[in-house]
């Protein structure tokens, strides 16, 4: 998802807005898992601001 969003974010493609609606739904998934850090490192690869809680 995170190479969708850049990707769609170059293109300056309305779908940007849809991919960042799903990377925040796997944050929330990923926080009720406690899985923030593997989350954060994911988009740190991805060349994303991580999302600050």
């Amino acid at each position: 998802m995170c190479k969708a969003f850049n990707a769609y974010t170059t293109l300056k493609s309305p779908y940007r807005a849809d991919a960042e609606t799903i990377i925040v739904y796997i944050y929330r998934k990923m926080k009720e898992q406690n899985k923030l850090d593997k989350f954060n490192e994911i988009l740190i690869e991805n060349k994303i601001e991580p999302i600050k809680p």
